[in-house]
């Protein structure tokens, strides 16, 4: 159940590095907003959920340096220096060892969203001037095989086993977890920095939306299953609301959907999501190939396709990404993305 950062990039094989480099095709004059949406705004942000920089992995399937959108000078974000951050990682063997011993439900496929994984503590380290290394521990109650609830803390130092006043001020999500007959998570609460001071008014941040919430939300998912025991459905409330939900479809017995149906609040989400309602396909590989984005009305109002080269472990090695959102492909593709992927020899 650990979950690597092979399963989060959506790599096969026992990958040991990743270079990415892109080639443009738009006009160097078209305006900074139509730029910054081809280059940041749920255009590329799809290829986020590969590894588009320079990665390294250790032999385990966990980053151990990051470089976002390596030497890529065009790369325009929001957050302007945050293209020149280096990430490095490291992590604790005997912790690494202790959660690749703990078994349960099966590991669900890109592009669906899972409750089950279990996460090792990690130091993440900017090379960038006057920051802190950050610590990210986690720790799990298992009863039967199952785990019933994860705590997440950060802190800047390691937190002992011992040092119970410590973890008081650093959790910052505790996620329990409820389960069905059949053992499958059919419900999770979460609760955000439970021991934060009072008085001070702060944001929730559920990061795989980039999303705020109101501090003290009640924030819940539940999960649907079908006879297979495969994800068909993910729903987020808050204060029981519905925020974000997002519908797997499967071709006969595959483990992994050609199709995601979503719904979410798209303006919480800072213009990482288009519009409220979207459809994403997917290949056998689990690489999305088209996205569609609706109205409230149905009407379909940006369409995007995403064509790839592989090589002989099905990772994608050239994305070529249409982005002008026309109903049918362009001539020339807005960006392509070249990947250059080197693997840990057998037996390494």
């Amino acid at each position: 159940m650990l979950h690597t950062d092979w399963d989060e990039y959506n790599l096969k094989g026992r990958v040991k590095e990743i270079v990415t480099t892109f080639n443009r095709y738009y006009s160097d004059t078209l305006p900074e907003k139509t730029v910054r949406e081809y280059e940041f705004l749920n255009s590329l942000d799809h290829l986020d959920k590969s590894a588009t920089g320079r990665y390294i992995f250790n032999d385990n399937g966990l980053l151990i340096e990051r470089y976002r959108r390596y030497k890529d000078t065009v790369f325009k974000h929001r957050f302007s220096d945050r293209n020149l951050d280096i990430m490095n990682y490291r992590y604790d063997s005997l912790d690494i060892e202790k959660k690749l011993k703990i078994r349960g439900n099966k590991k669900y496929l890109s592009p669906i969203y899972a409750p089950y994984e279990i996460h090792p503590d990690i130091i993440r380290d900017f090379e960038r001037p006057n920051f802190e290394d950050l610590f990210f521990s986690y720790e799990y109650l298992i009863e039967n095989y199952l785990v019933i609830e994860e705590k997440e803390y950060w802190s800047y130092s390691i937190l002992s086993a011992s040092d119970s006043v410590g973890k008081k001020n650093a959790i910052h999500k505790r996620t329990v977890n409820y389960f069905d007959a059949n053992n499958l998570i059919e419900h999770q609460e979460i609760y955000y920095r439970e021991n934060k001071p009072k008085g001070i008014l702060l944001y929730d941040h559920i990061e795989h939306l980039v999303m705020d919430i109101p501090e003290n939300s009640k924030v819940e998912y539940y999960f649907l299953y079908d006879d297979s025991k495969r994800i068909t459905e993910v729903k987020l409330l808050v204060d029981k609301n519905t925020f974000w939900k997002e519908n797997y479809i499967y071709k006969n017995d595959e483990e992994r959907p050609y199709k995601l149906e979503r719904y979410i609040e798209s303006e919480r989400t800072f213009g990482k999501f288009y519009s409220d309602h979207s459809i994403e396909l997917y290949n056998e590989f689990g690489d999305i190939t088209k996205a569609i984005d609706f109205n409230d009305s149905g009407n379909d109002i940006r369409t995007r396709f995403y064509d790839y080269k592989y090589d002989y472990q099905n990772n994608w090695t050239e994305c070529s990404m249409y982005l002008e959102g026309k109903p049918e492909r362009t001539e020339k593709p807005t960006i392509v993305a070249h990947r250059t992927i080197t693997y840990y020899p057998d037996g390494e």
